[in-house]
């Protein structure tokens, strides 16, 4: 089985690196092979609603990356969270709250303080982590979107990264959170970055 992850990693990274250079047409050809390898190896969560789909492909890609030490991306663990947070947006504001998608426990508000800690204790020196750890941020009201997006602010990130930053900060500033005014200003900033 780890073969399979390693293959579809790889696929992936190849599938970035053609975006990247705007091959898109190449690009999705390897996502698509990557799904077809996980679908095959994995099964597929077709039959699940949409939201209980999207949690389990995070939670399984989490479960992955967790296997892989060494490994610094935080896509799932991050994404796994917020999908949580977009269906209860309570979730945030309790300490442990049992996931109904699943069965599972979760304390929403821990993990992202853990992962926080964890990418903060780091070099932050890409464009990925420096939006993950603005986010994060912004959300435990750690930074105002100013100070939190400044970092990233200053890196030369693609377009399609603001883009991907501001499709996950529009629906939570639509939330009642408390971080709601903060991330109003971050979906403000990034549509003026990108526009």
């Amino acid at each position: 089985m780890s073969d399979v992850i390693e293959r579809i990693h790889d696929l992936k990274t190849r599938a970035k690196n053609r975006r990247d250079m705007r091959r898109w047409s190449r690009a999705v050809l390897r996502l698509e092979e990557a799904i077809k390898l996980g679908t095959e190896e994995f099964g597929n969560a077709g039959e699940l609603p949409e939201w209980q789909a999207r949690i389990a492909a995070y939670d399984e890609g989490y479960h992955y990356e967790r296997m892989q030490p060494g490994r610094r991306s935080t896509y799932n663990r991050l994404n796994r969270l917020i999908v949580r947070l977009l269906r209860d947006p309570q979730m945030l504001a309790r300490d442990r709250d049992a996931a109904a998608d699943t069965g599972k426990t979760v304390d929403v508000r821990r993990e992202l303080e853990t992962l926080a800690d964890e990418i903060g204790g780091r070099s932050i020196d890409d464009h990925w982590s420096a939006l993950d750890m603005a986010l994060l941020n912004v959300l435990l009201a750690r930074q105002d979107a100013a100070s939190a997006y400044a970092p990233f602010e200053r890196m030369s990130a693609p377009d399609f990264a603001r883009q991907s930053a501001l499709d996950i900060v529009a629906p939570l500033a639509e939330l009642d959170l408390s971080a709601g005014p903060e991330l109003r200003r971050a979906e403000q900033r990034l549509r003026r970055a990108r526009g």
